[in-house]
């Protein structure tokens, strides 16, 4: 559990703005995550591993005479 943004009194929009884009660069860039579809992994690493998947996903699976997503 962090506490992010409990510890601190933010003066202006700029200031939230950067810890919260550092906050999110970690989150999802360095902090693993156990659940069942990151088995350890990132969850950027999940994403991006995902990616063809789904590509492959929504263009094998779409209805007649639509355009995929």
């Amino acid at each position: 559990y962090q506490v992010a943004f409990r510890k601190k009194i933010y003066a202006s929009l700029e200031e939230i703005q950067a810890d919260l884009d550092d906050f999110m660069k970690d989150y999802n860039n360095e902090r693993t995550n156990q659940g069942k579809y990151c088995q350890g992994r990132t969850p950027m690493q999940t994403f991006m591993e995902g990616k063809p998947l789904y590509q492959k996903y929504v263009f094998e699976n779409k209805p007649e005479g639509k355009e995929a997503a």
